[in-house]
């Protein structure tokens, strides 16, 4: 199983004794706000209709307002457009900062775990 974390980020993303590691790699880096906003955005396109506007807010408050307490690192252009959408709360709300935080786990962070003594 371990040996499929090393072969694909996806890999350690769909094994949830992997997210679980990875999470630990995150907090000792002070990065976990970049999984725990992934989970979230898979979790959010699951929700029915009338959840989907409660965890819009509340998923922008926490992770994408500019004084959020565990903002991620998503560009200007994408955070406007969901301040802008957010009110619609479709369930593609956080696709463009979803995508941003995993191309930045996968190019950053995901070879720096491999390279750890948690992998």
């Amino acid at each position: 199983k371990v040996i499929g974390w090393g072969v694909s980020f996806d890999n350690l993303l769909a094994d949830k004794e992997g997210v679980q590691i990875f999470m630990e790699f995150l907090k000792i880096e002070y990065n976990q706000e970049n999984l725990v906003f992934w989970l979230k955005c898979e979790d959010y396109k699951k929700l029915s209709y009338d959840e989907v506007c409660l965890a819009a807010m509340e998923m922008y408050k926490t992770h994408v307002s500019e004084d959020s307490m565990e903002m991620v690192n998503v560009d200007y252009n994408v955070r406007k457009k969901i301040e802008h959408e957010i009110c619609q709360a479709s369930v593609h709300l956080f696709h463009d900062a979803q995508q941003h935080i995993y191309s930045l786990m996968k190019e950053d962070i995901y070879p720096r775990f491999k390279r750890s003594e948690l992998y």
